[in-house]
């Protein structure tokens, strides 16, 4: 059984990942850090805690001592637009300074498995694998920003003991019940918001082969990991 930190939770995508570990038999407690208190029906559930945390970048002792013994976090804050004064801050400072704490505080703690963290980034963010200093059509600060933190994320792998680190990259996410053919959302490098979560979730409970998941890779394996728990039990996505 796993305990597992999100933050974003009150988000589009935060929020599914939220509600995928609380329907997760492997999952026993979810500690969700937000900006602002939960407000929807998952924040009565008991395998629920939501701390209210302002800055990111200094958590304190006790938010410290309500973490311990996590084995993931899923981090799916920020998504900001362009120009915002505070992308460096949100995109980059804060999942840097959290990573790094969990990395020294929390991953010597974490057993049976590693402690494992999983970057939300986006399909058109500059990877590893891409010129940081490239001339960009759009978006083109966000995008830099987000990559340098994608690259610095997945870097982190094999520097701390019993920490794994990878980043997610989803196209454009589509709610479940959209009616776009599933050939379609294929084609338009789409997933659907469940598929995302579930993806996400099983790669913070069990890891992956490979430290960036595209997004064919996270539909492929979000539609499978939700065929298999509704299929070991029907009333959960």
């Amino acid at each position: 059984m796993s305990k597992i930190i999100i933050t974003g939770a009150t988000g589009r995508i935060g929020s599914a990942c939220l509600a995928r570990c609380l329907s997760h038999p492997a999952v026993h407690l979810i500690v969700a850090l937000t900006r602002r208190p939960i407000d929807s029906p998952e924040a009565g559930n008991p395998k629920l805690k939501n701390l209210i945390v302002s800055d990111f970048s200094t958590l304190s002792e006790d938010v410290l001592a309500e973490l311990e013994g996590a084995n993931a976090c899923i981090w799916s804050l920020g998504q900001n637009s362009e120009g915002d004064p505070q992308m460096e801050e949100r995109e980059h400072v804060w999942p840097m300074a959290a990573a790094r704490l969990f990395a020294e505080k929390l991953a010597p703690l974490s057993t049976p498995t590693p402690f494992r963290f999983v970057l939300m980034s986006g399909q058109f963010v500059l990877h590893s694998n891409a010129d940081p200093n490239a001339s960009l059509w759009f978006f083109t600060q966000a995008r830099k920003t987000k990559g340098r933190t994608s690259r610095a994320i997945i870097g982190m792998q094999g520097k701390f003991p019993n920490f794994e680190s990878f980043a997610v990259r989803p196209g454009g996410v589509i709610t479940d019940d959209n009616w776009t053919p599933n050939l379609v959302v294929a084609a338009l490098s789409l997933i659907r918001r469940g598929d995302l979560a579930a993806a996400v979730v099983d790669i913070a409970l069990n890891g992956g082969q490979q430290r960036l998941f595209e997004c064919g890779e996270l539909r492929s394996k979000g539609i499978q990991e939700r065929e298999e728990l509704l299929a070991t039990s029907p009333t959960k996505l």
